[in-house]
């Protein structure tokens, strides 16, 4: 695999994102929680074939949830990780052209 010739990142901007990522994720489980309650609470006031094909939709997509919201979590470690590690490579490479005298 050939390396770029020029690599262009703002780290600070990449490791940012990951955190907002994170935060999203979690506020999409929490609201997701709460359309769970919603619709159960509905439940009592609507009973039709419909309404429950509706929640068994629902309740399938919600098994599938972690899943899907663990894949996020992961990405966004990977951006704050990736941000730091050219972070600390540039240190590196700063430092090594600091000792060459």
């Amino acid at each position: 695999m050939r390396m770029p010739e020029i690599i262009s990142i703002k780290t600070n901007v990449v490791s940012a994102a990951g955190d907002d990522i994170a935060l999203i994720n979690t506020e999409m489980g929490k609201t997701f929680e709460e359309i769970g309650i919603a619709l159960s609470a509905l439940a009592s006031k609507w009973d039709s074939d419909g309404s429950r094909a509706h929640m068994a939709k629902f309740n399938s997509f919600k098994q599938q949830f972690p899943e899907h919201s663990n894949t996020i979590m992961k990405y966004s470690k990977f951006l704050k990780d990736s941000a730091a590690a050219y972070d600390n490579r540039e240190k590196g490479n700063v430092d090594g052209t600091n000792n060459l005298g």
